[in-house]
């Protein structure tokens, strides 16, 4: 089994509400429109004041996240989950709602370290 199916599987088990969203027939096995059906269900969560809903999203990708804390060098590259969880899932999401929890700060400061980091590796980005 893939990594990105393991991460379906796993999403699924952890939040059944949203299963069959994920599960649909029209983007199954595209990944990068899965996590988007997440990202929506943890937009709908910030929008409606459910902190504790997100909270337990973000909580469940932390574990995903690891080179997000951590300086990027040459020898680490991301997965396909963690550019997905990045682009279609983070950068995405709108957090003027949603007051500063621990876990959304740790995210962001990564995130900010994590694109600083890589522009100042990127050779085409500097010149």
């Amino acid at each position: 089994m893939t990594d990105t199916k393991l991460f379906i599987e796993k999403l699924c088990e952890e939040f059944p509400d949203m299963s069959n969203d994920i599960l649909d027939e029209d983007i199954l096995d595209i990944f990068s429109l899965q996590i988007g059906v997440f990202r929506s269900y943890t937009q709908e969560a910030i929008d409606g004041g459910d902190f504790e809903k997100v909270d337990r999203y973000f909580n469940f990708l932390d574990p995903y996240l690891k080179n997000i804390y951590q300086k990027p060098s040459s020898t680490i590259s991301a997965s396909k989950i963690e550019n997905s969880i990045v682009l279609s899932y983070i950068g995405k999401l709108d957090f003027k709602n949603y007051p500063k929890s621990k876990c959304v700060s740790k995210i962001q400061k990564g995130l900010q370290d994590y694109y600083d980091d890589s522009i100042s590796q990127d050779d085409k980005l500097i010149k």
